[in-house]
């Protein structure tokens, strides 16, 4: 598969309740393909009750023919924090 980068709009409208397109969820997700590594980016981390939970992070997967090669990676922008999702009791720091 050729490589490629694609940008997914997420919004939830309501005809009925014109107010709930306000306070509804809506996200734009990055999704990147380069050889065989996968990226996606995204800001809308999730709901508690009502509350809308926002960051910055980016999950990627390590393909073949790479270093940690079968990782799942997910990245925290803005705490600038690196985790594997196989190895939860591993968080490094990015160096800057």
């Amino acid at each position: 598969m050729p490589d490629f980068k694609v940008d997914l709009n997420l919004t939830c409208d309501s005809n009925w309740f014109p107010v709930f397109s306000s306070v509804a969820p809506s996200d734009t997700y990055k999704i990147y393909k380069c050889g065989s590594n996968l990226r996606l980016d995204m800001t809308l981390l999730g709901l508690q009750k009502f509350n809308l939970i926002k960051g910055n992070i980016s999950v990627l997967y390590k393909g073949r023919g790479t270093d940690n090669e079968g990782n799942l990676l997910i990245i925290d922008n803005k705490l600038q924090t690196v985790s594997n999702i196989f190895n939860r009791n591993k968080e490094n720091k990015i160096n800057t």
